[in-house]
């Protein structure tokens, strides 16, 4: 029976801060990547969905289905 031992080299992250030069730079950089959304997209991003359905009962009859869209509705 033979063993193999696996070597991992151990990384630890350096903590750096950006100068605000460089801080600058780099949002323009990403700005120029991604486009600030116009004034319909933020419309769109703020679309609240309805809550879903939540049935007590089994909802194995319509008239509960209905029921329960009206009460989380309301």
């Amino acid at each position: 029976m033979s063993t193999t031992t696996e070597m991992y080299e151990i990384i630890t992250p350096r903590v750096e801060s950006l100068s605000p030069e460089e801080m600058e730079m780099l949002l323009q950089a990403l700005q120029s990547i991604i486009p600030v959304p116009d004034e319909a997209e933020e419309a769109a991003s703020s679309i609240q969905l309805p809550k879903p359905v939540v049935c007590q009962s089994h909802c194995s009859n319509p008239k509960d289905v209905a029921q329960a869209m009206q009460a989380n509705i309301s």
